[in-house]
C-alpha cells in the first residue's frame, strides 16, 4: 500500500502522520486533541488479484464532536489512497454501538460531496444496506470490482 503524506498534508486541515511502527495506519489529532486513526487493511475474503482494502476510521474518545475538518481529512486520505494504489476500498458502517445508520448517512453525505468536487470521479457499489466498494472510475479493474460486489450481494440476499 502506498500513500504520500506530503500530498495529504499539503491540503489537510490537520497534520496526518504514520502510526508509530506501522505503514498501514495513519493518525491525526483535532483542535480539541481528539485522536483519530485511519487504517487500510487488505480484505482477506476478496480475491487476491483484486486486492480490495477495508477502510477503518476509529477513535477511542467517545465525546461527540461537530468538527467539519474531520470529514475533510478523511476525504483527502481516501482520495490519496485510491489515486496511489489503483485498488478499491470496502466501506462498512460499524455496528458495534448501534449507530451504523448514522455512520452510513454521514458516509453518503461525504460521498455526494466528493462526487460533486471531483466531477464524478468515483463509483460506490453498495453491498447490503451498510457497506459498499469505493473505486475510481478510471481503475483498470473497475468491472471486476463491480462483479465482486454483485456476487457478494447475491450471497447475502440468500
Amino acid at each position: 500500500m502506498k500513500l504520500c503524506l506530503d500530498r495529504i498534508n499539503e491540503v489537510s486541515p490537520y497534520k496526518v502522520e504514520w502510526e508509530e511502527g506501522t505503514k498501514k495506519s495513519l493518525l491525526f489529532y483535532t483542535d480539541s486533541g481528539k485522536e483519530y486513526r485511519v487504517a487500510f487493511v487488505l480484505d482477506e475474503y476478496s480475491a487476491e488479484d483484486l486486492g480490495i482494502y477495508q477502510f477503518e476510521f476509529l477513535t477511542k474518545d467517545k465525546r461527540k464532536t461537530n468538527d467539519g475538518k474531520i470529514s475533510q481529512v478523511i476525504q483527502i486520505i481516501i482520495e490519496e489512497f485510491l489515486k496511489s494504489n489503483q485498488k478499491a476500498l470496502l466501506y462498512a458502517a460499524d455496528s458495534s454501538d448501534g449507530r451504523e445508520c448514522c455512520r452510513q448517512r454521514l458516509f453518503s453525505q461525504w460521498f455526494a460531496k466528493a462526487q460533486a468536487e471531483t466531477d464524478g470521479m468515483y463509483i460506490l457499489k453498495p453491498i447490503g444496506n451498510m457497506a459498499g466498494i469505493l473505486v475510481r472510475k478510471n481503475n483498470p479493474q473497475l468491472l471486476e470490482y463491480i462483479k465482486a460486489a454483485d456476487e457478494f450481494n447475491q450471497t447475502i440476499e440468500k
